[in-house]
């Protein structure tokens, strides 16, 4: 059964699903394919998204930062990240996304690989959700 529920409506307690067919559905996310490089500026303003990395390679024991722009984010957000490898076969390379600092419109993500080996060429994915404190 879904209900609906007004934005900006607060709740007092904890949220609890007892049941779901859909798990939690968030709409407004965005994409965005970075351009060039992997330390390239993204610009994505949606408080979830995937964000595509340029198509490089990243060798054993190498880091990237990048910026991604988002009007949403305030300087108090949680940014949360997961990696999409489009690999099966990875070759000992392992992408790791980590957050670097959060501000207003803003926040930084360090790539790096502490596998043995290259990152492949192919373009990985950076899943990404903003979840605001104020």
């Amino acid at each position: 059964m879904s209900q609906f529920i007004p934005s900006r409506n607060q709740l007092d307690g904890d949220l609890k699903f007892s049941s779901s067919d859909s798990g939690i559905v968030h709409e407004g996310s965005g994409t965005v394919t970075q351009d060039t490089s992997l330390t390239n500026a993204v610009i994505l303003s949606a408080t979830s998204g995937i964000i595509t990395l340029h198509a490089a390679s990243l060798a054993a024991g190498a880091e990237a930062e990048m910026q991604v722009m988002n009007s949403n984010v305030k300087s108090d957000s949680l940014v949360l990240l997961t990696v999409q490898c489009p690999d099966t076969n990875t070759a000992n390379a392992t992408l790791v996304a980590q957050v670097m600092t959060v501000a207003n419109s803003s926040f930084k993500i360090r790539l790096s690989n502490p596998g043995a080996g290259a990152t492949t060429t192919n373009a990985h994915k950076i899943h990404f959700l903003v979840i605001n404190k104020s």
